[in-house]
């Protein structure tokens, strides 16, 4: 079962999201995670991530979270409502690192989720550190891709979700102050903690799509088919 908070109940699709790279995905979980069978010391969740920008839905990457001991401790479960955040950050990540391979016919990958992801000065698991240029650049894509793309009239995203602060390692505080400047650039509306596309927004389609184009296409010259957990 999923671990859809109130507020993003209220996107047009509740399991969506983007990478900072600009790749809108959407994400399908089969929990719960199961030990390794191989003898290794992690859990395994398997999923799939599917290309929102493909008008048919079919390419879509299928991977294998293998959540690491150091992980598994510093979070209060591995139940969707404390790791679904974890999974999906780390997917992300993945997607524009290039460890995920999109196609009509997807092959297994792991998403390794380990102590690389873990700060041990902090004692917090901290995927990346967003500049505010990022954040800026961020936030105009989820609301192109989740909202204007979504097909439905007028759709809103919420601007403050924990699962995007705690990806890119900054305050909802903060996502809503970024959001309040691009609407005074006239690029976003605001309602509450939900925005929405403007034409000006819109009129950037082609860079939109020219920047998931460049992702896809870096991510794909990284590629590297590994044995993945079964």
């Amino acid at each position: 079962m999923s671990n859809l908070s109130q507020p993003r109940s209220k996107n047009p699709d509740p399991m969506a999201f983007v990478t900072l790279g600009g790749v809108p995905l959407r994400f399908e979980l089969a929990w719960p995670f199961h030990a390794s069978t191989s003898g290794a010391d992690f859990h395994v969740l398997h999923g799939k991530a599917w290309l929102l920008s493909d008008p048919e839905m079919a390419r879509h990457a299928e991977f294998a979270a293998n959540v690491s001991r150091t992980i598994a401790e510093a979070i209060p479960s591995l139940e969707p409502h404390d790791a679904e955040v974890v999974v999906i950050n780390a997917t992300r990540m993945a997607a524009d690192a290039g460890r995920l391979e999109f196609k009509k016919s997807a092959k297994l990958v792991p998403v390794e989720v380990s102590s690389r992801h873990f700060s041990f000065k902090t004692n917090q698991i901290i995927f990346t550190v967003a500049s505010e240029e990022q954040l800026r650049s961020f936030l105009q894509r989820k609301v192109y891709w989740l909202g204007y793309r979504s097909g439905k009239s007028n759709a809103k995203v919420w601007i403050a979700d924990p699962y995007d602060c705690a990806y890119l390692n900054n305050s909802a505080e903060k996502l809503i102050a970024i959001a309040q400047a691009l609407v005074k650039e006239g690029l976003l509306q605001l309602e509450g903690e939900f925005a929405f596309a403007t034409s000006k927004l819109e009129q950037q389609a082609q860079t939109f799509q020219a920047e998931l184009a460049k992702t896809l296409e870096s991510a794909l010259a990284r590629f590297n088919p590994a044995m993945v957990e079964k």
